[in-house]
């Protein structure tokens, strides 16, 4: 059984925090302003979602303003159903209230942290909901959440949301809403704005969606047909570039899982810096109050650098008056060749020293020599001597540098050959080595991505599924053989009811064609009463007593003639004699031959007690007809009883089946429900894996693809440079 079990706000309507049950009889009690009136709008937006027909009066705050005045203002619907509750979250989205369901019993820790603050932020607050918890995307309609609430929609992801199943279900939201709404609640008045509720109007088919839905259809034939035109090639150019985008979208996923991680580190370090901020705030206190410090420093500074800036001023005025009179003595000098004067003062000392060195030399000459030539000879000699010696120690030394540079050289060479083979060597073992580690990778990409495309055949659970597909047709079969058993008794019992009527219809015409007859007898021999008893009532003073006085033998005579209710008991003729005679009226006639038909008073008497016996005989007869054809009609009741018991207990055993099998159909789906769940987080995880290793390969093959590529320019620029060596 599914009903509404409990209604929560936070921050809704004055109301802080506030749990409601409501999965019983609930009595509201308490003065004005205290909320009833509150609670019950809550609980009528639950079921009509209809903003304006709350019994909000104008010049009242809207039903946004007032219950969702905050950010973090909320109402949550707790429902029970047979498998478990859910909840339906109401909150305010760009102004007006949206609705989510969660696939799981409300829990007070989704919404409200451990130091009391309300979230407002969906993101934390979906982190807060275990991740195996089904959450359905936002709903912004209210037609879409009764359509959900009321089981009018084709979506399967939504059918376990569902109160009842009706596609025709407007009357209920307005049955509720019309008793919500009014303040007399007694049964009749209930009863009476229900059935006045209820309407037979024809909902009118939008042609519009249908037109929608074929223009739908057109397109995504025409897309598939583009995937399977061929070129005349044989190329199929829409797969070319689906594959084109698939790999971008490999690309972009695997950008996507790094900016994912990249955001979360950028969230790690947000909540570190969050952390940090108080300890940086203080810090800043501290630094503000140091640079306030240092301000005031500054500022005595300033007033000491002034002070002295003025005396130093001061100097500088001075110093500029001893440059002037200096500039002014420079002028006075430059005119007296000061110049030349300075440059022979400063080569005073270096003219004093030669003049030392010659005058030595001189005497050394002068000790050493006796003539001057010979003294020149042989200064002469010793220089020629020391040029020769300093010429051969400069060819020398140039020999051995050409020597030295050459095996430099040589050995740069060969340095350089081998550190470029090694090089090469190196390298084009690290080619070897990349190209086996591309080969890896690029295998390690087509496995993750094999594995990844197998995930889209990839079902887990289907035999499960099929299993329980297979007991969804069989109980479809059962079903349909239910309706046709129903069917085919209904038949037999709808012939066995027709015959027993149709007998019923015989006996009872019996029975009335037999008291229509018996009540015709019993008015005829009524009547042949009254008619006696008006002869009898006529016998004083008839023409038949007057007989019976005054004439003997006359049933011998007239009485064989005379007419016996006109005349003979006839009151009014005034008998007389006449002439005797013995004809009638001058004729004479034989009358032996003519029985006598008149009767007597007793004959009549008699006549009229055997008819009244009759009348008491037919009396009888008309009180018992009812009696025999209850009687009759209860045997042939009995008779077909026998018939029809065995075939109604049958359909009563067919409709509790029947009853039965929604039942087991509604828990099937939901085991397959919960089947395709467990697979789908399944085939989810498994696509997280695949996919965390498919992007891991894909990143691995492009950084050994972009590091193969950074050290064929590293080569390329040295060799380059090799050869621009060589030619130099």
């Amino acid at each position: 059984m599914k009903y509404l079990n409990k209604i929560i706000f936070i921050n809704s309507a004055n109301i802080p925090y506030a749990e409601i049950s409501v999965d019983g009889n609930v009595h509201f009690t308490g003065t004005q302003g205290v909320g009833k009136s509150t609670v019950l709008r809550a609980l009528l937006f639950f079921y009509n979602a209809d903003k304006h027909r709350l019994g909000i009066q104008q010049g009242q705050k809207s039903f946004d303003e007032f219950y969702f005045r905050q950010s973090n203002s909320y109402i949550l619907y707790e429902v029970m159903r047979d498998n478990g509750a859910y909840t339906i979250l109401v909150s305010r989205y760009q102004g007006r209230a949206s609705w989510r369901f969660i696939d799981a019993p409300y829990q007070r820790e989704w919404f409200i942290t451990e130091d009391k603050q309300v979230l407002s932020d969906w993101v934390k607050i979906r982190e807060r909901i275990d991740k195996n918890v089904g959450v359905s995307a936002r709903i912004e309609s209210g037609v879409m959440f009764k359509d959900i609430i009321f089981g009018n929609t084709h979506d399967h992801k939504y059918a376990r949301y569902s109160l009842v199943q009706s596609s025709h279900y407007q009357n209920i939201p307005r049955s509720i809403q019309n008793v919500f709404l009014n303040t007399k609640l007694d049964a009749d008045f209930v009863k009476n704005t229900i059935i006045q509720s209820m309407t037979d109007e024809d909902l009118p088919i939008d042609l519009q969606t249908y037109r929608r839905l074929v223009s739908n259809f057109e397109r995504e034939y025409d897309e598939i047909d583009c995937w399977f035109r061929q070129t005349r090639d044989g190329n199929y150019p829409v797969r070319q570039q689906a594959l084109n985008i698939a790999e971008q979208g490999r690309k972009i996923v695997a950008l996507d899982q790094q900016l994912s991680d990249v955001w979360h580190m950028m969230n790690h370090a947000v909540a570190y810096s969050e952390q940090r901020i108080p300890l940086l705030e203080v810090e800043a206190e501290e630094v503000k109050t140091a640079i306030e410090k240092e301000h005031s420093r500054k500022k005595e500074l300033t007033t000491d650098y002034d002070k002295e800036k003025d005396s130093l001023n001061q100097e500088l005025g001075a110093k500029k008056s001893k440059l002037k009179e200096i500039a002014q003595a420079r002028k006075d000098f430059d005119a007296l060749g000061i110049e030349d004067k300075l440059s022979l003062s400063d080569r005073e000392s270096a003219i004093k020293q030669e003049a030392i060195n010659k005058q030595t030399l001189l005497d050394d000459l002068l000790k050493t020599h006796a003539s001057i030539e010979e003294k020149y000879n042989i200064a002469k000699a010793k220089l020629e001597n020391a040029r020769q010696a300093f010429e051969n120690v400069q060819k020398e030394a140039y020999y051995q540098k050409q020597a030295i540079l050459q095996i430099e050289r040589k050995r740069l060479e060969e340095d350089r050959s081998k550190n470029r083979n090694q090089i090469m060597e190196a390298f084009d073992n690290w080619r070897h080595e990349s190209d086996e580690r591309l080969q890896v990778l690029l295998a390690e990409q087509n496995r993750a991505d094999s594995a990844l495309k197998e995930l889209r055949h990839w079902h887990p659970m289907a035999d499960e599924i099929k299993q329980t597909d297979e007991q969804l047709q069989q109980l479809n079969l059962k079903e349909k053989e239910n309706t046709a058993q129903q069917i085919a008794v209904k038949s037999q019992i709808t012939q066995i009811i027709a015959e027993y009527e149709m007998k019923e219809a015989e006996i009872k015409h019996a029975s009335q064609r037999e008291q229509e007859r018996l009540e015709a007898d019993r008015t005829q021999i009524r009547e042949q009463i009254a008619k006696i008893n008006n002869l009898l009532t006529h016998l004083d003073g008839s023409f038949y007593k007057w007989l019976c006085e005054n004439t003997e033998g006359w049933e011998n005579t007239i009485g064989k003639v005379i007419d016996e209710e006109r005349v003979l008991y006839a009151q009014g003729l005034e008998p007389q004699f006449c002439v005797a005679s013995d004809n009638l009226f001058g004729i004479r006639l034989n009358l032996d031959n003519i029985a006598s038909v008149h009767r007597t008073p007793d004959e009549y008497r008699l006549e009229k007690k055997n008819l009244e016996e009759q009348v008491k005989q037919i009396n009888r007869q008309l009180m018992q007809s009812p009696i025999t054809l209850e009687e009759e009609i209860s045997k042939l009741g009995k008779k077909y009883a026998t018939q029809l018991n065995p075939l109604r207990q049958n359909v009563t055993l067919l409709k509790v089946e029947e009853e039965q099998i929604p039942v087991k159909r509604q828990n099937l789906q939901n085991h397959r429900h919960k089947l395709e769940m467990e697979e789908l987080e399944q085939i989810a995880q498994e696509k997280e894996i695949r996919e965390r290793s498919f992007n891991e390969a894909l990143l691995n093959v492009q950084s050994e693809k972009d590091v193969r590529e950074k050290n064929e320019v590293t080569i390329q620029r040295i060799e380059h440079n090799q050869v621009g060596q060589q030619q130099f």
